[in-house]
């Protein structure tokens, strides 16, 4: 069940990114987020955050010593 609440999904990407580094420097994958904007909106965090990490986890697995 969705969970929507008021939330700057850059900023759960910027979290959910610091909390992969050791995954990153695993991999030798270097991850870098920049969001030109911010973008608030109602999201539900924990469904944002798991898409976000599995995202992560593919680039790491399939993609290591890729930027």
């Amino acid at each position: 069940m969705l969970k929507r609440e008021p939330l700057d999904l850059a900023a759960l990407v910027q979290d959910v990114v610091g909390r992969a580094g050791r995954a990153s420097a695993a991999a030798k994958c270097t991850v870098q987020v920049t969001a030109a904007r911010s973008f608030g909106d109602n999201w539900d965090r924990l469904g944002s955050s798991q898409v976000a990490t599995n995202l992560l986890t593919n680039a790491f697995k399939y993609g290591p010593r890729n930027p």
